[in-house]
């Protein structure tokens, strides 16, 4: 209907212009020159006019037709939201929608403990937060390996030291046993005398025990115990002490209560090679006793380890047992001892690590000192009757 009135608007226009427009005589002279020049002006004019009016037409047509469309599409599609205006949000929420916007608040700035903040992207907040997070991992990555380099470098150091020391504690015992083998000649002479001593007290015991049995009057028997001491040595042995000597037996060399137990032989550490006897740590001045009878040994070569106031004693099989890092001795060298005698005290002389007493054992054919050659003390305490 539109389009109708628009043409007839058009055609009243162009009949109108037409019928207005002057008549020119076009084959007269002058005026017909004239004419001739003016009629494509005219009627570019008319053509333009029309366009005009045309391109008018057509834009009311479409406004129109574009109302009637918008008007047709609201009718027809009801049922569908119109997504071209816009609506303002609904800011009345229930007590459950509230809850939820608060949840995901709580998301989003990270609140809750799930790192919100690395899932928020495009702000300057979050953005720090996540390379503060960062940087934090790196520091601690960095702390790690920085201490895990430096327990690396201590190790080193220490595995370095502790070789160092090894090989200086074996350059040391090696020298020790070279003085003890260089003294060989006079240890085993020493060892010989120790042995022609204790059979000696073991004849004279052997003698006193047969003069007893023989007695049968009180004189006799005092008589007996006016001569049952004699000097050995230059030390005076009662009876009772000869005969001790002469039975042998066997002793712990530490009173029970009074000890612990360290290492043991063999053991291998921080040693130059490996331990050569039994450890029983003890506090300073505990007294030590003899593991079995026999005559104190002289022998001074192994004071650099043992520490100047060991103890030797040599026994009647050809045997010897060593007590180490004493604090101080109380017997002589060639003095006669019985099993379970007091001969010192526990220490730290020498080259030791605590106040202990270092035991050791040197079968028959060896030289007390030569560390290598030493057996384990405990299985020698053990085939003699000590517990």
């Amino acid at each position: 209907m539109q389009e109708t009135l628009n043409r007839l608007a058009l055609r009243r226009a162009f009949n109108r212009s037409t019928a207005e427009a002057p008549v020119v005589d076009f084959e007269d002279d002058a005026t017909g020159r004239i004419g001739r020049a003016l009629r494509p002006t005219v009627i570019a004019l008319i053509v333009g006019s029309l366009g005009l009016l045309g391109a008018g037409g057509i834009a009311m047509a479409a406004a129109a037709t574009s109302t009637e469309q918008s008007n047709t599409t609201l009718v027809v599609d009801a049922d569908q939201p119109d997504n071209s205006k816009a609506e303002p949000q609904n800011l009345k929420l229930d007590a459950n929608q509230k809850a939820a916007q608060a949840d995901a608040d709580a998301q989003n700035t990270g609140e809750d403990g799930s790192g919100g903040l690395f899932g928020q992207r495009g702000t300057t907040p979050n953005r720090n937060a996540v390379r503060a997070e960062l940087s934090k991992t790196l520091a601690n990555a960095k702390g790690v390996q920085r201490a895990t380099s430096l327990q690396e470098s201590d190790k080193s150091v220490t595995d370095a030291q502790a070789k160092a020391e090894a090989a200086e504690r074996e350059k040391l015992m090696n020298a020790d046993v070279e003085k003890v083998k260089a003294e060989a000649e006079r240890i085993e002479e020493e060892k010989r005398k120790a042995a022609e001593l204790l059979k000696q007290l073991q004849a004279q015991a052997a003698a006193d025990a047969a003069k007893n049995q023989q007695s049968t009057t009180q004189a006799d028997s005092e008589s007996g115990s006016e001569s049952g001491s004699t000097t050995t040595n230059g030390f005076k042995l009662s009876n009772a002490d000869v005969q001790a000597i002469s039975q042998g037996g066997g002793a712990f060399p530490l009173k029970a209560g009074t000890y612990s137990v360290g290492a043991s032989f063999g053991k291998t550490g921080s040693w130059s090679r490996y331990h050569t006897g039994q450890d029983f740590p003890a506090a300073t001045g505990t007294p030590v006793y003899a593991a079995s009878s026999g005559v104190v040994s002289a022998n001074m070569s192994a004071a650099g380890w043992a520490g100047s106031k060991y103890v030797t004693i040599n026994h009647a099989n050809g045997s010897s047992t060593l007590y180490a890092h004493l604090s101080g001795r109380v017997v002589s060298a060639g003095q006669p001892v019985k099993a379970g005698q007091l001969i010192g005290y526990v220490g730290n002389e020498g080259r030791s690590f605590g106040s202990h007493l270092h035991f050791e054992y040197y079968p028959a054919g060896t030289l007390p000192g030569d560390v290598y050659s030493a057996a384990d003390p405990m299985a020698w305490l053990r085939s003699i009757g000590v517990a």
